[in-house]
């Protein structure tokens, strides 16, 4: 007997929970729809206003090289270097060498 009230205890308990949970999870879930809907308004008018910035300054950057540049100027000549062999800035390695090692036979 014990165990079938046990059961039916934990089955009120859940009968009980669930449509609470339900509820505060609709609620919750229409919250953050609100503030998703409030984002993406947010986001669509950044984009438009970048979108107009950028316009602009296409506009700009066109009528800029619109200008012919001053043909007096010419490029600055082109000067060819020779390398030079580039110095070492640290000693050289010290291997070990075979001469060193005495091999004995008997």
């Amino acid at each position: 007997m014990p165990f079938t009230q046990l059961v039916l205890v934990l089955y009120l308990v859940l009968a009980f929970f669930t449509p609470v949970l339900a509820i505060f999870l609709f609620v919750r879930e229409a919250k953050l729809r609100k503030q998703l809907k409030a984002l993406e308004e947010e986001n669509t008018r950044q984009h438009s206003t970048l979108q107009r910035d950028i316009a602009e300054v296409k506009r700009q950057l066109a009528a800029a090289t619109q200008h012919p540049a001053p043909a007096a100027q010419k490029p600055p000549a082109t000067e060819l270097r020779q390398t030079e062999p580039v110095p070492r800035t640290f000693p050289p390695s010290k291997s070990p060498r075979r001469s060193s090692l005495v091999l004995r036979r008997s």
